[in-house]
């Protein structure tokens, strides 16, 4: 098996991981302080959001994906959703 994919298979499991514990963390601080969920969710959301950031960036350097490879992806992945926004758009106004 090619190391590559099992460092991915670890960074995944960790990513589990470290956002159950993160949340964990953060719901027992909610219950400790008697915070509202709605004052706590937006926070989980950023820890969720930082988590899987941090993830993708490792994910990119360990499989030494170059930065023109990526980029002509995002663009395509942004075009696609361009079109499908306008689109979306385009049938609503027509109702």
């Amino acid at each position: 098996m090619d190391i590559r994919l099992i460092e991915t298979i670890i960074a995944g499991t960790s990513f589990f991981v470290l956002r159950f514990v993160a949340i964990k963390f953060l719901t027992q601080i909610q219950h400790q302080y008697h915070y509202s969920k709605y004052r706590i969710r937006p926070i989980k959301k950023f820890v969720n959001l930082f988590i899987l950031l941090t993830l993708l960036i490792v994910l990119i350097a360990m499989w030494r994906i170059e930065q023109a490879n990526l980029l002509t992806a995002i663009s395509s992945v942004l075009a696609v959703a361009g079109v499908a926004l306008f689109s979306e758009w385009s049938i609503l106004s027509n109702i």
